[in-house]
């Protein structure tokens, strides 16, 4: 395999404003397509690119299972965030450049530099749109036409975080309140409806981080709690059944948690201990007889994990140790392991790291909400081969 990063060092900058919450993501996962950022702050990524969301450097094929540059050129980048089929990235300057579909749906693998008001200090990108926020705290959108600029949305206090899902979205304001808007059809908005709502609604006080998944939606608390709202299939709301919730509904034993995300399928959360919880349909832990979590349990993983992210159907996690783990679908090569199938172990993308496997250990009822599977069955999970390799290889010239 033709390795182009064998050791990827994730770095996330701090960002000091008004603004200073503003979650700067390292790494995101689109809906077949992942993208990093390394420690020379450029952009890597692997996965489907045919809307030319990997950028010029991804050719051939119709996916790409080993990691190409993104955004080839573009220097300092702070932050990613990638939808379905588009990625897009912010600089330490507050500059964002974006690639794939257009809004004529037309390829565009060539990094357009969207024009700006002001500085940007935080992003979000959905299929039909990309949110911008500034430094003043003003949120904008933009519909990925190179001929119009981006329109401010009004109605919304200073904001401090965006989060985008499937045609719909979150902003977080600096008096720590949630508004919503975009479709509703399973309530990811939170409003206690399943209407679509063109107006940002506040749905939502006393919280601290935002996340948006495909039709669900999730946001911690003050206290570090976990509410969770919208599509309840496959269990990713973690409250034990797939019913739909209307309205944010606290996620219970889930407590001190950092940071939480979402994809198509599952949740997954860390703590402040560095402690991985993952609910919902997780492909990566589960054999295929029971690979639907209803509550969040706890992934027994032997680093600090430091970053999470989902896309479509796969996870991704950076640990302590500056490396980064993948499992779940795999048909684009999003996860990076120079294949195509979908794998069932966090990988680590390109070392000599051994891979890190679990063993379904036992298998019994649930309590108190623990443990993976429906109501009358659980699975813990033994981890193995854990003894990482003492070097590192360095990343070879593309």
């Amino acid at each position: 395999m033709n390795t182009l990063v064998t050791s990827i060092a994730i770095t996330l900058s701090i960002f000091s404003s008004c603004n200073s919450h503003a979650k700067q993501a390292s790494i995101a996962g689109g809906y077949k397509h992942t993208i990093f950022i390394d420690h020379n702050f450029s952009v890597y990524g692997m996965g489907r690119f045919s809307e030319g969301q990997l950028g010029t450097h991804a050719t051939g094929e119709d996916s790409k299972s080993q990691l190409v540059p993104v955004f080839t050129g573009i220097q300092n980048a702070q932050s990613v965030s990638s939808s379905g089929f588009h990625s897009a990235v912010l600089t330490i300057n507050g500059q964002v450049f974006v690639l794939g579909l257009d809004q004529q749906g037309m390829p565009q693998s060539t990094p357009f530099q969207v024009p700006l008001p002001a500085k940007v200090v935080d992003l979000s990108t959905t299929y039909t749109e990309l949110f911008l926020l500034t430094e003043e705290g003003l949120t904008y959108r933009w519909d990925y036409n190179p001929q119009t600029l981006p329109t401010q949305i009004q109605g919304i206090p200073l904001i401090q975080q965006l989060a985008s899902g499937d045609h719909y979205t979150l902003a977080l304001t600096d008096y720590n309140e949630v508004f919503s808007w975009g479709i509703n059809q399973y309530g990811q908005l939170g409003n206690g409806s399943t209407n679509t709502s063109l107006e940002p609604i506040k749905i939502l006080e006393n919280v601290d981080q935002i996340t948006a998944a495909n039709t669900h939606a999730m946001a911690i608390m003050l206290d570090g709690t976990v509410m969770s709202w919208g599509n309840g299939r496959q269990g990713r709301l973690g409250h034990g059944t797939q019913e739909n919730k209307l309205t944010p509904t606290l996620i219970q034993n889930l407590v001190n948690i950092t940071s939480i995300d979402g994809g198509k399928n599952q949740s997954i959360a860390i703590d402040i201990n560095g402690k991985l919880f993952v609910w919902g349909w997780h492909n990566a832990i589960f054999s295929r007889s029971y690979n639907v979590s209803y509550y969040p349990a706890e992934m027994p993983l032997p680093n600090f994990i430091t970053e999470i992210a989902s896309g479509g159907s796969f996870t991704i996690i950076k640990t302590e140790m500056d490396t980064v783990l993948t499992w779940g679908g795999n048909i684009n090569g999003q996860l990076g392991n120079g294949k195509q199938i979908e794998t069932h172990v966090p990988t680590e993308i390109n070392s000599n790291y051994e891979a890190v496997e679990f063993d379904i250990i036992k298998q019994s009822p649930c309590k108190n909400g623990k443990g993976f599977g429906d109501n009358n069955h659980c699975h813990s999970f033994l981890p193995k081969n854990l003894k990482p390799a003492q070097k590192k290889l360095k990343k070879q010239e593309v």
